[in-house]
């Protein structure tokens, strides 16, 4: 379940899970990444981002040899060649959990709220699966690009 809200510059997305383990947090993370990655950089505000990039990167590789046993199995020449781009995109991503003057190279970013206020213009979606004063929203909201996305998590 998930609702959306518009704000001045950007877009704020809620979306409900059944709990709010990190597990659970990881595999909606990364289903919802594979959506937003050509869009631009992406970060996600937690409290233990270390722990969260290890599980996000984990489902991320369980995706990626999805799409390369799905690869294997096809026969259909068109379709292997749109499951090889699919693949490279999903292999050029690089997660960090640092901030984006220390890890400028990285597609995805993983951040504790105290870090929020250095987000760069080239991100486009910010997740927040933790709670957040409203100040680090704003500051969020006011440093990324127009029409961006700032997606909040609460359990159902």
């Amino acid at each position: 379940m998930w609702g959306l809200l518009v704000m001045s510059r950007v877009y704020i997305e809620q979306r409900e899970l059944p709990n709010m383990r990190m597990s659970t947090v990881a595999a909606d993370l990364t289903q919802h990444f594979f959506t937003r990655m050509s869009k631009g950089k992406l970060v996600v505000v937690a409290e233990e981002p270390f722990l969260l990039l290890r599980m996000a990167r984990k489902h991320w590789l369980q995706l990626e040899r999805y799409v390369q046993r799905e690869r294997a199995r096809t026969l259909h020449a068109g379709r292997i060649a749109e499951l090889s781009s699919i693949l490279l995109r999903l292999q050029q991503l690089e997660f960090a959990a640092k901030p984006p003057s220390a890890a400028p190279l990285a597609t995805i970013l993983f951040l504790s709220p105290d870090e929020v206020s250095e987000i760069t213009s080239e991100c486009h979606t910010v997740y927040m699966v933790c709670e957040v004063s409203q100040e680090v929203t704003d500051t969020a909201q006011a440093k990324m690009q127009q029409n961006g996305l700032i997606v909040t998590y609460k359990t159902k």
